[in-house]
């Protein structure tokens, strides 16, 4: 099943091709995370950050620095979660949630397409997120076609008083996608609307 929603973005009108579940969205979200995978370089073939009875969903190195990023999702069907993780194989800095029982309903996932390639300055934009003590992390997985570029990282937003701190990745370290979500009933999908009602403006 599809649907064509009209969603303002700047100052231009577009179209967004929202696909729910089903065997054609699947094929497609595996089309899709194969191909970002292969951006990968050949120094990060695994994730530092995953453990025993884990998989890697997302995953990428900063730039200028030696740590990660990580978004994993437990492989132990009795003990089903979904963390994130950021900092070192040796230092974890931050893991949320702590308590691991229903995890994946403490993130939202967002995302937005525009087809029609370099010509239609396509885009593909993917955003996870979640808040923890009074911070909002949004981690990114964008595309843009117009110059081929790719964006990963994550914007971490204080709503005491809205001030922004953005750590960029290096997109060719990535390991899996944001796109799996798509597909992901135990996280919560949100419209653009209340999308943005969580940001400061």
């Amino acid at each position: 099943m599809k649907k064509i929603l009209r969603r303002s973005y700047g100052s231009r009108a577009m179209d967004v091709l929202v696909m729910r579940t089903g065997s054609v969205m699947r094929s497609i979200i595996l089309v899709g995370v194969m191909l970002l995978s292969c951006c990968a370089v050949a120094g990060q073939t695994t994730d530092p950050l995953r453990r025993d009875k884990e998989r890697t969903v997302f995953s990428f190195s900063l730039k200028d620095s030696g740590k990660y990023l990580s978004i994993l999702e437990s492989t132990d069907k009795e003990n089903p979660y979904l963390v994130y993780r950021f900092g070192t194989a040796s230092a974890v800095e931050l893991e949320f949630p702590k308590e691991k029982k229903e995890s994946a309903g403490k993130f939202s996932y967002w995302f937005f397409m525009r087809g029609g390639g370099a010509e239609n300055e396509g885009v593909d934009v993917n955003h996870l997120r979640f808040t923890v003590n009074g911070w909002q992390y949004l981690v990114y997985d964008e595309y843009a076609a117009a110059d081929e570029s790719q964006g990963v990282g994550v914007r971490i937003i204080c709503l005491k008083d809205c001030k922004m701190i953005e750590l960029v990745g290096r997109p060719e370290s990535r390991l899996g996608s944001l796109l799996e979500f798509r597909d992901h009933d135990a996280v919560r999908h949100v419209e653009h609307e209340d999308y943005d009602s969580g940001h400061c403006r």
